[in-house]
């Protein structure tokens, strides 16, 4: 059965809805999908925890991510390391985390549900948000820099074209995005941009990262932080078939990042709340 990508904003309508989890499984199953959750999707939903009077929407939460026993993607750097290595050695890419990770991390999911925030959860959310905060705005804010350097008349009035316009760049930024995760060479990164659609992490992170430069060049500001989790959640998604929204914005914006993505809104389930 196809995999279906629940991004948070989702799990919170779902949860707001009073759904158990086997509602929620079942009217997946009705579409033909079985649930996914990125490692970033748990994240978010810890996020819940740190107003204390949130608290009990947050053990909501991970009580039906506990027992909808979603299969859970590896982390958005891991895919696009795993597709650096699939390039050199063609091997295959396994998106979905082996048994003991899983394992791990469906305890840690069974903790939260039963209201255990401690240290080492605050911890985990602390480093994913000083991580986020140094990759995407870095690389946004260079492209422009080059962008604006030329003749400003020339500069992209879509987001489409400026796909067009920077694909003789797309080694650059290849070579930028992967420079923490897993460096490549220079030939290596013209090879990734050349072969784009066959490592979909990639060309999705790309795709990201100029769309986020669109937004600085069109609006003239750099996107804010929740922009950086939303993409973050397509890219895991990468090789899920759906993403299941209710956030009607970020349905917009995925099939423009992703265009092999299904986007599955959260109306589209046929739910009658």
């Amino acid at each position: 059965m196809r995999k279906a990508y629940l991004e948070p904003s989702a799990l919170n309508r779902a949860t707001h809805s009073g759904l158990s989890a086997n509602d929620l499984r079942a009217l997946l199953a009705a579409h033909g999908y079985q649930p996914a959750v990125g490692i970033h999707v748990i994240y978010e939903l810890a996020r819940a925890f740190r107003p204390d009077n949130r608290r009990g929407i947050a053990e909501r939460l991970f009580t039906i991510l506990r027992d909808l026993e979603p299969a859970y993607q590896q982390p958005a750097d891991w895919l696009l390391s795993q597709e650096v290595i699939r390039l050199r050695t063609g091997s295959a890419v396994l998106p979905f985390l082996g048994h003991l990770d899983a394992t791990m991390v469906k305890t840690e999911v069974a903790r939260l549900a039963a209201g255990y925030f401690d240290e080492r959860a605050d911890r985990f959310i602390t480093t994913r948000e000083q991580s986020k905060r140094l990759e995407f705005p870095v690389l946004a804010s260079n492209y422009i820099s080059r962008m604006r350097t030329g003749d400003a008349r020339r500069l992209p009035k879509t987001y489409e074209e400026l796909l067009q316009v920077a694909s003789d760049d797309y080694p650059d930024i290849v070579l930028e995005i992967l420079r923490p995760i897993n460096r490549v060479s220079v030939g290596e990164a013209r090879e990734l941009s050349a072969r784009l659609d066959s490592f979909p992490g990639i060309r999705t992170t790309v795709r990201a990262n100029l769309y986020l430069s669109f937004i600085c060049l069109a609006y003239g500001e750099k996107p804010g932080f929740d922009k950086l989790d939303d993409y973050r959640h397509v890219i895991e998604a990468s090789y899920c078939d759906a993403l299941v929204v209710e956030d009607t914005q970020l349905g917009k914006t995925a099939p423009r990042l992703n265009p092999e993505l299904s986007i599955v809104p959260w109306a589209g389930l046929q739910i009658h709340e």
